[in-house]
């Protein structure tokens, strides 16, 4: 996809699929933008000369992270810095990039509920350099890698990449100990955190339960639903829920392979029974899963 001039172009077809967006403006030139999707994660490559690139996230809320391969840019409007190869730079919100030369920048968005409920993404604003930080380090290459061929992250492995990821930014918001609420830094919050992980990296699997997540964490089931009631739903509803949004996004995915079988899809994500999924899906979207087709559909 090139974009010559002020044209928005970005994130190919905008798809409500649950997932962030990018639309990215260039002013000035022409750039090369291809997008694709690993588990919950939107990654967008962008090559061209340098020139000014403006980036405007939409969809699902959530935080944008970047590393350039080639080049280095000047941040912002005012040049609040500058970023090369090897450094991480975390937007919370739409950001400028005056590229210097011939560039190719990898953009990674991850959307707030794979972060978790604890983490202010605002507090992971900025530039993070390997020099400084050895969680940057690690989350460089980790980016670098997700923007390879789409079709080579699916299933089970993009939602732990996706895990993964989550995890190193998190990491990465407590060594630098300032995107937690005052109030966020106690066990509870932090438990909570890594409960929200385990799920997300474990919907596939059929057992997965309030009991079987509280002896993987050696809690009690009574002190698990006390977590997840400070969060507002039970654990089973949040299983189901984040169940039926992968299911949502597969069968709504456009491209060039064939939409897979609705049951097959259950299956994929943890719904061992036919007739619970088609029943599940339409009291949460209001269309049948076979219906689903790639059209936009809203909660009911």
């Amino acid at each position: 996809m090139r974009s010559a001039g002020p044209e928005p172009v970005g994130a190919a077809e905008a798809v409500d699929d649950g997932l962030p967006e990018l639309h990215v403006r260039t002013d000035d030139g022409p750039a090369d933008v291809r997008s694709h999707v690993v588990g919950p994660l939107r990654v967008t490559t962008v090559r061209g000369p340098a020139l000014a690139l403006r980036a405007v996230p939409g969809g699902a809320p959530g935080v944008t992270a970047l590393v350039h391969v080639r080049g280095s840019a000047v941040l912002g409007d005012g040049g609040t810095g500058r970023c090369g190869p090897g450094d991480l730079v975390v937007c919370d919100g739409p950001f400028a990039l005056r590229e210097t030369e011939d560039f190719l920048l990898h953009m990674v968005q991850l959307p707030l509920h794979v972060l978790g409920p604890a983490l202010d993404p605002a507090g992971l604003r900025g530039v993070h350099r390997p020099a400084d930080s050895p969680t940057a380090s690690l989350i460089e290459p980790l980016l670098v890698s997700l923007a390879g061929p789409g079709e080579a992250w699916q299933g089970p492995t993009a939602d732990r990449l996706a895990s993964d990821t989550a995890g190193l930014l998190t990491t990465l918001a407590r060594e630098t100990g300032s995107a937690f609420p005052p109030d966020a830094g106690s066990d509870r919050h932090l438990l909570t955190t890594r409960l929200r992980a385990y799920v997300n990296e474990n919907l596939f699997d059929r057992g997965l339960s309030p009991e079987s997540i509280a002896a993987r964490h050696h809690i009690s089931v009574r002190y698990l639903h006390k977590l997840f009631a400070g969060e507002g739903v039970t654990v089973s509803r949040w299983i189901q829920q984040r169940r039926l949004e992968e299911c949502l996004r597969e069968l709504g995915r456009r491209g060039g392979t064939p939409r897979p079988a609705v049951a097959v899809v259950g299956k994929r994500w943890g719904f061992g029974n036919a007739a619970h999924f088609s029943r599940s899906f339409r009291a949460a979207y209001g269309i049948a899963p076979r219906d689903r087709s790639g059209r936009p559909v809203r909660p009911s």
